[in-house]
């Protein structure tokens, strides 16, 4: 059976014909194709024919994947993303990732992004948020990092426990947004009268040191200082 052939007749044919043709095809159609058939078709026939090509190599991109997915949940779907990744000539764009969120694990979502940051992608601090959850918080890190605008107070603080904080932290001081100043205030609002060990010194504090040093001094230096006069006058 060729791939003409079946593209052309298999929406007239019973399942079990159209599972038949598909283990008797010779060749393939183009990824795209293969996608769009794969659509009208049901699941255990649009498995068969993606496992088919995923064996033949055939590289998906990123939107083919994507469209798959919406009508096939199966774990040959990361093999189909590994391949993009490794073989690929296009990037994961922010709608084929959300697409594939329950698609893929964390990990590989991690590795998609990662890719798709390497491919000059750049997603934008609202997408970044929407992301949450879907990797790793050093890859959405990463991915911030890549942004060149200036970030609101209301993104900064969105984005939260999202990336990591010390890099948020420097942004705020960089761009004098001043959302995470009561980092630097903290030990000043602290109420030292309630433990000693952190109670500030004052002039209290220091008249009672002087004191203690002067009675150190004349308690055992100046006894020392008058017994060595005794002993000259000996």
């Amino acid at each position: 059976m060729k791939w003409k052939t079946f593209q052309e007749k298999y929406d007239e044919w019973a399942d079990s014909t159209v599972l038949k043709y598909i283990h008797q095809l010779e060749d393939l159609g183009t990824p795209s194709e293969i996608a769009g058939v794969c659509e009208y078709l049901d699941s255990k026939a649009a498995l068969l024919l993606i496992r088919k090509a995923d064996a033949a190599g055939i590289v998906f991109s990123p939107r083919d994947i994507a469209d798959i997915f919406s009508c096939l949940d199966d774990p040959i779907i990361e093999n189909l993303v590994e391949t993009a990744i490794e073989k690929g000539d296009r990037a994961f764009q922010y709608e084929d990732i959300c697409e594939l969120e329950f698609g893929i694990s964390k990990g590989l979502m991690g590795s998609v992004i990662t890719d798709s940051l390497r491919r000059g992608v750049i997603f934008t601090p609202d997408q970044i948020i929407e992301m949450d959850g879907m990797a790793d918080k050093a890859v959405l890190t990463q991915a911030l990092k890549k942004v060149k605008t200036r970030l609101s107070e209301e993104d900064l603080e969105a984005l939260d426990e999202i990336v990591d904080h010390n890099y948020l932290v420097k942004i705020d001081r960089k761009q004098h947004t001043h959302v995470f100043d009561e980092e630097e205030d903290e030990f000043d609002e602290f109420d030292y009268s309630e433990d000693s060990r952190y109670r500030k010194s004052g002039l209290l504090d220091s008249i009672c040191a002087f004191l203690a040093i002067d009675f150190l001094y004349k308690t055992f230096f100046r006894k020392k200082d008058d017994d060595k006069k005794k002993k000259r006058r000996w």
